[in-house]
C-alpha cells in the first residue's frame, strides 16, 4: 500500500483533474447524454464543474481537510488497497469509539472538504452529484451506532455547517436522504424506495440531482437519490437553518432575535447563506459509538447545471 501524506500540514493528499472548468464539447456531450438521464432531458449545459479522481492534492488545496487521528479513532489517507479506477481512492477508517456529549459533535470524521464558494463560486440552481463509494461497517439499531453519511452538501459559506443536506444509511442499510426538510428530521415526501438494500464491500455509485431554487415541478428546492442507477430517495427541503420554536433552545448568539427575521438570525450567529450548494464533504462521516469500518471514495463528480 502506498500512502501519501503532508506531514508539516498534517493534511490528505488527495487528487482531482484540476481547477479548471472548461470542457470539451464532445466531452460535454457525452456527458450531457449521461445526465439527462437523471434530469429527463437533454436542454441542460454544465456552467461549473469539480471533479476528483484522488490522484493528486492540488485540487484540494486551500479547503479544509480534517486531520488524521480525529479524536485519536478515525484516520484518512490516500490509498492503493482498494480502487475503483485510476491510482488510488480515498480512504477512511475507524478504529475507536467516540465518548457521546451533549451539545457536542463527536462523531467520526475523515475527509477533506470542497468549498466551493472559495474559488468555483457557489454552485447555485440544479446541482448533479455522483460518486463511487466502497464500504465495509457494522451498523447497530442502538443509538449513535445507526448510521453512516456518505455525503454532505451545506448551503452556508463559513465553518458552522449548521445547515447541511445529507445521504446517509442506517442499520437497515437503506440509502436515503436526511435533513429533510429541516435540520434533524427524515421526512420524505417526494419518494422513499426503502426494499433496496445498500451492499456492504463492492462498489456502488451515488447520485444526487439537487435543486437549490424553487422553479422547479416542486415549487420548492429538492433533492433525489439514486443508487447504482436506482432512485431511493426524493425529497423537498428548506435550505436554510431553522431555529426552534422554544426559544429556550436558541443558541447564544440568537439573544435578542426576535425570531421573525431570519436574515438576522443569520447574522447574528455570522452565518453566511450561499442560496445553493457552497461547501461539501464526502469520505468518511459516522455515529460516535462505532468502533470500526472502513470507507473507500472514487470518481467524484459535481456540476452545476443550466436548465435551457
Amino acid at each position: 500500500m502506498k500512502k501519501i501524506l503532508l506531514l508539516g500540514a498534517v493534511s490528505l493528499l488527495l487528487s482531482c483533474s484540476g481547477k479548471n472548468t472548461a470542457l470539451p464539447a464532445a466531452q460535454t456531450d457525452t456527458r450531457i447524454q449521461y445526465i439527462s438521464q437523471y434530469t429527463g432531458t437533454t436542454a441542460v449545459s454544465i456552467t461549473n464543474s469539480f471533479e476528483s479522481g484522488f490522484e493528486s492534492a492540488d485540487v484540494f488545496s486551500g479547503y479544509f481537510t480534517e486531520p488524521q487521528n480525529h479524536m485519536g479513532t478515525a484516520s484518512h489517507e490516500l490509498s492503493q488497497d482498494n480502487i475503483y479506477e485510476g491510482g488510488f481512492a480515498h480512504k477512511g477508517w475507524i478504529y475507536g469509539v467516540n465518548t457521546v456529549i451533549d451539545g457536542t459533535n463527536t462523531n467520526h470524521r475523515g475527509y477533506p472538504t470542497v468549498q466551493l464558494y472559495k474559488d468555483k463560486g457557489v454552485f447555485s440552481g440544479p446541482v448533479f452529484i455522483e460518486l463511487m463509494v466502497w464500504l465495509d461497517i457494522n451498523l447497530e439499531q442502538a443509538e449513535n451506532k445507526n448510521w453512516f453519511s456518505f455525503v454532505t452538501l451545506c448551503t452556508y459559506s463559513d465553518d458552522s455547517w449548521y445547515r447541511v443536506i445529507t445521504a446517509n444509511i442506517s442499520y437497515d442499510h437503506n440509502l436515503h436522504l436526511f435533513h429533510v426538510p429541516n435540520q434533524g428530521e427524515h421526512i420524505i415526501d417526494i419518494y422513499e424506495n426503502d426494499t433496496l438494500a445498500f451492499p456492504m464491500k463492492q462498489w456502488v455509485k451515488i447520485t444526487m440531482l439537487v435543486d437549490f431554487s424553487s422553479q422547479n415541478q416542486y415549487s420548492s428546492p429538492y433533492a433525489k437519490l439514486w443508487q447504482d442507477g436506482v432512485l431511493v430517495s426524493a425529497a423537498t427541503f428548506n435550505p436554510r437553518i431553522n431555529p426552534p420554536a422554544d426559544s429556550s433552545l436558541w443558541p447564544a448568539c440568537l439573544s435578542g432575535w426576535d425570531g421573525n427575521n431570519l436574515a438576522d438570525a443569520e447574522s447574528m450567529c455570522s452565518l453566511t447563506y450561499a442560496q445553493g450548494l457552497s461547501q461539501a464533504h464526502f469520505g468518511l462521516y459516522a455515529a460516535p459509538l462505532l468502533s470500526s469500518g472502513t470507507a473507500y471514495n472514487d470518481n467524484l463528480k459535481i456540476y452545476e447545471l443550466l436548465y435551457h
